[in-house]
């Protein structure tokens, strides 16, 4: 649950209260409430969170926040979407380095451990929601799923000359095992098996299988 001192935090951070309201532009009182909302949706679920808990967080009145968006449903796939950018951009940033294609396995499998790790925790909302059988969120989900495992595709059917649905079924496993072992992973105790040494021995079995694949005519 929300402490006072989270409360307050937020408060502060965003300079946004039920008096003073006019300190703060549209769009930093709309990310405002997109982060107020991503913290109650990871720690209580979108049943537990309710628009009372957002709006009390950063000390508006409800009607100001649905000057933003019209529903808990509506905010909800908001947040939703910046969590989808957010592992499109943590991908993405790994994808457009130059390097080997092992450099890229690696470094793939090592940003889905980032991703899962990160404080934002945002892996909880695309891949442990309460939401998922919801079909606006699971659309948006896949959407980012299917974004991501086309970019890791393109580069395997780069390395291997793999036809595009050979790619994108081998993309598929290197995205589905990532995100599994990395949730693993975040089950264990990290002073036993540090996220180095966990990513790279992923990244090491992706490889050893993808290296294998005989060269395409």
């Amino acid at each position: 649950m929300w402490g006072e001192l989270s409360a307050r935090w937020l408060a502060r951070r965003y300079r946004v209260n039920t008096t003073s309201t006019s300190r703060v532009s549209r769009e930093e009182r709309r990310e405002a409430i997109l982060d107020a909302a991503r913290r109650h949706f990871v720690s209580n679920g979108y049943h537990g969170t309710g628009m009372d808990d957002v709006a009390s967080t950063l000390g508006l009145s409800k009607p100001i926040v649905y000057q933003y968006f019209s529903s808990k449903h509506d905010l909800y796939l908001a947040v939703l979407e910046k969590a989808g950018e957010n592992l499109e951009e943590t991908i993405g940033a790994v994808l457009n380095q130059p390097g080997r294609n092992r450099d890229v396995v690696q470094a793939s499998v090592r940003a889905f451990f980032e991703f899962v790790a990160d404080d934002m925790q945002y892996y909880r909302l695309l891949f442990d929601s309460d939401m998922l059988d919801d079909v606006d969120a699971a659309e948006r989900v896949e959407g980012v799923t299917s974004a991501v495992v086309e970019r890791i595709a393109a580069h395997i059917a780069s390395d291997t000359g793999l036809a595009a649905p050979q790619a994108q079924v081998l993309a598929s496993s290197v995205v589905g095992a990532s995100e599994s072992a990395a949730k693993a992973w975040l089950r264990t105790s990290q002073s036993d098996l540090d996220i180095d040494t966990a990513s790279d021995l992923i990244a090491g079995m992706m490889w050893s299988g993808l290296r294998a694949l005989p060269a395409q005519p």
